[in-house]
């Protein structure tokens, strides 16, 4: 579900924007080979995307081997983003990944304080929280400008 989640926020997000198309690609499993497989069939077509945008980090490795195998440049070629560095994966490539950060931590104290709240028998307790996810910009990405609108693929599940 999370990867659905975010799949559909990546979409909804670049269908609002003016200069991206964008083609989703799915794989069936959040690991790196799955990430290098959806990766390279998404860099070998003759019009390949210049952002990918993968929802989680270890599809992020795969793409980049991928880019790598295919002799595309991260990031002269092509911007590279993760959705999440939970296992410290992404963070540690060359070129150093952009990415969204995720305030696990924030979000687990606040699960437990809502939790006890409710056992306490505080109805008022908020049932939903929205947190913060700062994008931490690395050496992954740049703006590039092309004449027709670039395709933008999240490489996800």
């Amino acid at each position: 579900m999370q990867g659905r989640l975010r799949l559909e926020g990546i979409e909804a997000t670049a269908a609002a924007a003016e200069q991206v198309s964008l083609s989703a690609l799915t794989a069936s499993k959040r690991d790196v080979s799955s990430g290098f497989d959806a990766a390279r069939t998404l860099l070998g077509p003759a019009n390949p995307p210049t952002a990918l945008i993968c929802t989680h980090e270890r599809l992020a490795v795969g793409a980049v081997l991928a880019a790598a195998s295919l002799g595309v440049r991260i990031p002269a070629d092509l911007s590279l983003v993760s959705l999440d560095d939970g296992e410290q994966l992404a963070s540690g490539l060359v070129p150093r990944l952009t990415m969204i950060a995720r305030p696990d931590r924030a979000m687990a104290e606040q699960a437990v304080a809502m939790t006890l709240r409710r056992f306490e028998g505080d109805t008022d307790a908020p049932s939903e929280l929205t947190f913060s996810c700062p994008a931490v910009f690395r050496d992954s990405g740049t703006r590039r400008r092309r004449s027709q609108p670039a395709p933008c693929h999240p490489v996800d599940r």
